[in-house]
Formats: C-alpha cells, sequence, structure tokens
C-alpha cells in the first residue's frame, strides 16, 4: 500500500479504517466504517491511483499533463482531448452560465485577458477544443478538487463502501452514510470572526469551503482579474463535491464583488 493507515477496533464489531496521503498538492484523509481491512486497503488503493491520473489530466503547472498540453496548443489548432477533459471543460462552460460569471476556468489567463471563456470552442463530434485567443488559458483549480472527489465517492459505492468520509485538506469533505457513534458525520465549521466553531451534520453530502488567507491571496475576481482581498469564508453544502466546489468559490466571488447569481440546489453558509 502505498499510504499509511490505522485500523482501529470501536468495540459492538465497529471499526474505522483510517488512511491519508498528499495527492494533487493537497492531504487526503479517509475514514472507512465496518469493512474488513483487506477490502479497504484494496479500496484505498483504487482512490490513490485514480486521483494521480486525474492530475496527469489537470494539472496545468505539469509540461506531460493533458491541460497544459491543451493550453500550449490550443490557440494554434484544434485539440483532440481525452473524454474526460472535455466533458470537465464543457461542464465548467456550463458553470460560467449558471453562475452568472463569477465561476471562470480562464480567470488566470495571460495579459489580463478576460472574457476567455467566450473564445473556447468545444467541437462534440471530436472532442476538439480551439481557443480563439493565445492569451487564453484555463485553469481547473477550483474544479479539480470537487471532481476528483466526486471519484472517490464512486470508486467507494463502486466497492460497497456505505459509510465513509473523505477529506480534502479540509477544504472539501464528503460524508457518505454514518459514523459508527451514530446518524451521519459532524463536521467543524470555522468561524473567520468570532473563532469559535460551529458544526454541520452530513450525509451522502459534501461541504465545501471557499475563501483566502491573509498571507496568500489566491481567488481573482472573474470581472477584472485582481486578487479578491476578501478573508471572510463561504461553506457551501451539496449532494456532490464538483457542484461544491463551484457554487463556493463562486459564492465568495459573489460577496466580494457584489455580482449575483441564483441557485435552488445548495445551502450557502456566509461565516
Amino acid at each position: 500500500m502505498p499510504v499509511p493507515f490505522i485500523n482501529k477496533v470501536l468495540g459492538n464489531d465497529k471499526t474505522i479504517f483510517y488512511a491519508w496521503f498528499e495527492s494533487m498538492h493537497t492531504r487526503i484523509d479517509i475514514a472507512l466504517c465496518n469493512r474488513p481491512e483487506g477490502v479497504c486497503e484494496k479500496v484505498i488503493d483504487l482512490i490513490y491511483n485514480e486521483l494521480q491520473d486525474i492530475e496527469k489530466t489537470v494539472n496545468r503547472f505539469d509540461p506531460g499533463s493533458e491541460l497544459y498540453l491543451l493550453n500550449e496548443s490550443a490557440s494554434v489548432c484544434p485539440v483532440i482531448v481525452s473524454p474526460g477533459l472535455f466533458q470537465i471543460i464543457k461542464d465548467c462552460i456550463d458553470y460560467y452560465e449558471k453562475t452568472s460569471g463569477c465561476f471562470d476556468i480562464t480567470v488566470n489567463s495571460l495579459d489580463s485577458y478576460r472574457d476567455g471563456i467566450q473564445g473556447i470552442v468545444c467541437k462534440d463530434l471530436n472532442n476538439s477544443i480551439f481557443y480563439e485567443n493565445p492569451a487564453i488559458k484555463i485553469d481547473l483549480g477550483g474544479y479539480a478538487k470537487g471532481y476528483a472527489l466526486d471519484k472517490c465517492v464512486g470508486i467507494l459505492r463502486e466497492n460497497g463502501i456505505t459509510d465513509a468520509l473523505v477529506n480534502f485538506g479540509n477544504s472539501s469533505v464528503f460524508a457518505l452514510g454514518n459514523h459508527p457513534s451514530g446518524n451521519g458525520w459532524k463536521i467543524t465549521l470555522p468561524s473567520a470572526d468570532t473563532g469559535q466553531d460551529s458544526f454541520v451534520i452530513l450525509q451522502d453530502e459534501c461541504l465545501s469551503t471557499s475563501g483566502n488567507e491573509e498571507k496568500k491571496l489566491h481567488i481573482r475576481s472573474p470581472f477584472d482579474g485582481q486578487c479578491i482581498e476578501a478573508f471572510k469564508p463561504v461553506s457551501v453544502v451539496t449532494k456532490d463535491a464538483s457542484s461544491g466546489e463551484v457554487f463556493s468559490t463562486a459564492s465568495f466571488v459573489s460577496q466580494a464583488t457584489g455580482r449575483e447569481f441564483f441557485i435552488n440546489f445548495a445551502t450557502i453558509k456566509y461565516q
């Protein structure tokens, strides 16, 4: 097994298998409940390998990744990409529309180029993508973790895991089923203002949180390209992690810029 793990016996035939490792520049923590150790080890291996494959697809900084090669070549001629990357980009374009531009995967385009998403041409016939301007660059950092987390949950379900928790760096947490001690999973929700923690109970749901750190402004406004200087985080509870990542980022941008969008299938908590 490529990762450290602990198998803890809780009594009354209840166990938690706990593993952690680094992937996608993030610490991943996984707790699997009431399953044999061998099954848990197999599932963790499957998840680890899946995340390695995803990173090879979406890491825009890796010269060997599919997204890096797309960003380098798509303004010269249409590039045929894998079905997975093609669907990711199409989904993100759809989220751009749903969030009135508050979520934009071209926010880090070159030379402060704006509205780059309007210049992405997707051809369904052959899964090709073309950039109408050489300044356009796609950055999937606000989507990839949620996408990867959904893939992890899919692997859990495919292998008969009904009760588990998967934590991507504390910013995206998916709770599947129940903790051995009760219904759902109790997840701490730190407060930026009061310093007092609150919590939510998740069951087959994802909690995604977006916000800046005081020493590291990393979220840019799609509308002017400038780093958002607000620090008050936004947390969103959704049924899947991909939309949670999108809507937490978009809600943080909306809160800071005054741009509004409407969604009716997520719970938003402004901390």
